[in-house]
């Protein structure tokens, strides 16, 4: 940004997050650059019928891949909901199991008298 650099300096200096997503990159760039130079690059060429075949293996071991994950994913959430609906049930039961609460008889009051001097 020309014109701008100590506003970015600045920015950097506040952020030290900012400095290590800069620092994960390059070290990323680094690291891809260096892999490209020791690799070895086996060229083969093939056909289109080759290729489809290849692509739809791959696309039903991952359609197969995500399917056990779902299923997982519903186990868990079953065992989730079984969870709940057994600690639902031990509050009902722990409602019902307390004794009820009858109504507490009141005793009558009788009217009392006083006795008043004629004085």
């Amino acid at each position: 940004m020309p014109g701008q650099e100590k506003m970015v300096k600045e920015y950097y200096e506040k952020n030290p997050g900012a400095i290590e997503s800069l620092r994960g990159s390059i070290y990323e760039e680094k690291i891809i650059g260096e892999l490209k130079k020791i690799a070895k690059v086996n060229k083969k060429e093939i056909s289109k019928e080759e290729a489809e075949k290849i692509l739809k293996e791959e696309n039903e071991k991952n359609l197969k891949e995500q399917e056990k994950l779902a299923k997982l994913s519903d186990v868990a959430d079953d065992k989730v909901k079984e969870k709940k609906e057994v600690k639902s049930e031990d509050k009902k039961e722990k409602k019902t199991a307390k004794p009820s609460k009858a109504p507490k008889k009141v005793a009558k009051k009788t009217k009392s008298t006083k006795k008043v001097s004629k004085k």
